[in-house]
């Protein structure tokens, strides 16, 4: 997706601007681009994804193991829990 978005304005921005001087000038098309380049800034950041657990929360964590009935009534439990390192 990303590189499909960068191909099309590899592709496309040239004509554009030439489009925009034009019909204008060239310091006028090239602003153009300049105000698009410093809104993309705000959108970059506000596209990033969040992260799933807080730092804090993930470095305090405590393993959590399976109880030995489950562990009883499910033998495969107490293998999966010392995978995971519980």
């Amino acid at each position: 997706m990303i590189t499909s978005i960068g191909y099309c304005g590899f592709v496309g921005g040239p004509p554009l601007i030439g489009f925009l001087a034009g019909h204008t000038a060239l310091a006028p098309a090239l602003l153009v681009v300049a105000v698009f380049m410093a809104g993309s800034v705000p959108l970059a950041r506000a596209a990033r994804p969040a992260p799933l657990i807080p730092r804090a929360a993930a470095d305090s964590a405590i393993p959590v193991a399976p109880s030995p009935e489950y562990i009883k009534e499910n033998p495969r439990a107490k293998q999966s829990a010392h995978d995971r390192g519980q």
